[in-house]
């Protein structure tokens, strides 16, 4: 099981990793914070979540200019057909339900799933959030060990911007618990209001490219999120020390440092990098060595922010791409 969990782990953080390689706007699904632990009666839910009226998305752009834009939507038929809550329980014996505080927002139990036998929940990657002042994801260190046999996902529905309150009741056999979400519709749900490189305000991408080697890098946020930092990063590659007991992935192959929104930065120039990863001891060992050498030199910005509603840190990467020859 330990060996299993490892692997998971692993699995869990290049799909985080991934994530933040992906559109700029978009969030790390793992960067939550609004998870709350009940260890008395072995439930973890999330305390505080976003959803956009009549639709579900976090749309790049400012929030007046969105709002024509998203007219289209307001089709009442046309929703995000998932789930926006996720409950955890120990026990694979609950049941849960949930009631809204107003008839604006609809709410549903559309999801359960249990284990039986060894398996269970990884609650402790998915519940992990970007700690802004390491630079890095955090852990709720005392669910690492645990658990947990039952998820339950619920989906909402808001008819009208505003701020409400689910009741969720969590049921095994005679006993009940309940736990209220507060929930925050919003007809746009997007973090950044505008995003420039120099002239270029930048839009909704998967990598960005330019012929200008340098300029001033400013980000405005939207209402509701607040801007903790920005980082302007450096590809250094990495290595392993495979004099430690343990010596797993090594991913540090960036260099980050503070940047001042605003400021004047110079794109990288460098296009080769290196990085190694192995482990020379236990049972299972490995090594190997992967030399880069872009095309284009690539230099990344990092952004990170805070969901003031829900409490949330996030942390979105840009990624511009230098064309210089």
């Amino acid at each position: 099981m330990k060996t299993r969990n490892k692997v998971l782990r692993t699995i869990l953080s290049l799909a985080a990793a991934i994530t933040v390689f992906a559109l700029w706007g978009s969030v790390d699904a793992l960067a939550k914070n609004s998870y709350q632990l009940d260890s008395k009666n072995g439930i973890v839910y999330e305390s505080a979540v976003r959803t956009s009226v009549r639709y579900r998305g976090y749309a790049y752009g400012s929030e007046s200019t969105n709002k024509s834009e998203n007219s289209n939507y307001k089709d009442p038929l046309y929703f995000y057909n998932g789930y926006d809550i996720s409950i955890f329980t120990k026990s694979d014996k609950t049941s849960v339900t949930v009631k809204s505080d107003s008839s604006n927002l609809l709410a549903k139990v559309v999801y359960s799933q249990k284990y039986t036998g060894e398996d269970f929940f990884n609650v402790y990657n998915a519940t992990s959030w970007y700690d802004a002042k390491k630079g890095t994801y955090a852990y709720h260190e005392n669910l690492k060990d645990e658990k947990y046999m039952a998820k339950f996902g619920i989906q909402t529905y808001a008819k009208k911007e505003g701020n409400y309150t689910l009741t969720v009741t969590i049921k095994k056999g005679k006993k009940k618990v309940s736990k209220k979400i507060r929930v925050y519709a919003r007809e746009f749900n997007g973090a950044f209001a505008s995003v420039k490189y120099g002239n270029t305000e930048l839009g909704s991408f998967d990598s960005i490219t330019t012929k200008a080697g340098s300029g001033k890098f400013k980000v405005k946020m939207n209402r509701d999120y607040k801007l903790l930092e920005l980082q302007i990063g450096t590809y250094v590659g990495s290595s392993v020390d495979y004099n430690k007991e343990e010596s797993y992935d090594s991913d540090d192959v960036i260099k980050w440092s503070k940047l001042k929104n605003g400021s004047k930065i110079n794109l990288s120039t460098a296009t080769k990098y290196t990085t190694e990863r192995g482990r020379l001891s236990g049972d299972y060992q490995y090594s190997n060595k992967t030399d880069y050498d872009f095309l284009y030199p690539v230099t990344p910005i990092r952004v990170v922010y805070k969901d003031k509603l829900t409490g949330e840190t996030y942390a979105s990467v840009a990624y511009l791409t230098y064309i210089n020859k």
